[in-house]
């Protein structure tokens, strides 16, 4: 007999995976110094949460990473609070919010 474990957070994200839903997007400016990208995952970390997609850029002229989080099947006032929590992080300038809906099927025409 096997013994029943409980979901974890690996196990909610591949069943919200499997079915598409809107995702809440950051798109957050900040200072290039390290550890700024570890300090805003640990925010999704807390919370046992895994970005469905995570990008970044460094421009060095400006001495500034832009970061783009996703996050799926958040709730629209929990993704804000997000936000807020992000926006103390030190070295953050900005964060900027959307939700994206769930992609359509693509219709491909010749």
């Amino acid at each position: 007999m096997h013994p029943v474990r409980s979901a974890g957070p690996v196990d909610r994200y591949r069943a919200q995976a499997a079915v598409p839903q809107p995702s809440f997007c950051y798109s957050i400016q900040a200072t290039a110094e390290v550890g700024v990208l570890a300090r805003l995952l640990e925010i999704c970390a807390k919370r046992g949460l895994v970005p469905s997609r995570l990008h970044s850029d460094l421009a060095p002229e400006r001495d500034e990473l832009t970061i783009d989080i996703q996050l799926a099947a958040i709730d629209p006032a929990y993704g804000e609070q997000m936000a807020r929590s992000m926006r103390e992080v030190v070295g953050v300038l900005q964060v900027l919010t959307a939700v994206k809906s769930a992609a359509e099927p693509l219709a491909l025409s010749a």
